[in-house]
């Protein structure tokens, strides 16, 4: 545990020691199921947006399923949970640019 992580760098660099003192402070674990409140200066997605991204990548490379959408938008150890509407998968780099 933290006790062996404290043991093993005791003779560790200053920087380091002020990283480990400002880490153990925080909590790293727990869900989170909070809706985040989006900025009110951030465009609200549309019908012409994915008209756009259709057109440019095609349909099948826009997902607004929201059963497709779940995991993605769940970060890799299942903690915090994103609220996506879309996600863009092009497929080759002309798509992209």
């Amino acid at each position: 545990g933290m006790r062996a992580l404290r043991l093993k760098f005791r003779n560790r660099p200053p920087a380091l020691a002020a990283l480990v003192r400002r880490t153990n402070n925080r909590a790293f674990s727990g869900t989170t199921t909070e809706k985040v409140q989006r900025r009110a200066d951030f465009k609200e997605l549309c019908a012409e947006d994915l008209s756009f991204f259709q057109e440019v990548i095609g349909q099948s490379n826009v997902i607004t399923d929201a059963s497709e959408l779940e995991p993605m938008n769940k970060d890799w150890m299942h903690h915090y949970e994103g609220q996506s509407k879309i996600a863009l998968c092009p497929e080759t780099t002309e798509q992209l640019s």
